[in-house]
């Protein structure tokens, strides 16, 4: 199924001068949504928070460890779900070195907020989660277009954006790369 963007692409192409929406998939995003995302490769990125278990978050206490932050939903995201054992795993593996994840729960019903700490307590997720109820219009989300879940960025130690597009499977290689400054 086309997204609702298509359209101005197709037309985009098929003309002789292309439009400037042509580069971007949602009609609401422009270039300067992007430069969110190029900033944040050089300079640290920012986010406070209190998690689901009154922890605070802040990711300018964090500099000097690499950090996963993971954008997840449990009622609408399978991957979630099947993906979170893999990154479980280098978190357990890499924490004592001082790897850090932090979840970016994206749910909009806010009756599934017990769920969600259920399931966290089940699967051994110990990082911390937040959670606005405010779904895929999350802030930090909508600021860094993060649409599709699940969704990993890897933060080096300096804080800045390293990878927006990690799957589990290549965590670790992030990390160890992290770990070793690079």
């Amino acid at each position: 199924m086309l997204r609702a963007a298509a359209p101005v692409l197709i037309a985009a192409a098929l003309s002789a001068k292309p439009a400037a929406a042509q580069y971007y998939w949602f009609p609401q995003q422009t270039k300067q949504d992007t430069t969110a995302l190029a900033a944040a490769r050089k300079t640290p990125m920012q986010l406070k928070g209190t998690a689901m278990d009154g922890r605070v978050v802040d990711l300018a206490k964090l500099r000097g460890k690499p950090v996963a932050i993971e954008f997840w939903a449990l009622s609408d995201c399978d991957d979630c779900v099947s993906e979170q054992a893999a990154v479980k795993a280098v978190y357990d593996k890499y924490h004592s070195k001082g790897f850090e994840v932090i979840r970016i729960v994206m749910e909009a019903d806010t009756a599934n907020k017990t769920l969600i700490e259920k399931a966290a307590k089940e699967n051994g997720i110990t990082w911390p989660q937040l959670y606005d109820g405010k779904g895929r219009q999350n802030e930090f989300a909508t600021k860094y277009l993060v649409s599709d879940l699940p969704k990993l960025f890897m933060l080096s130690k300096k804080g800045t954006l390293t990878a927006n597009e990690v799957s589990p499977t290549d965590l670790e290689s992030y990390v160890t790369a992290a770990l070793a400054g690079n």
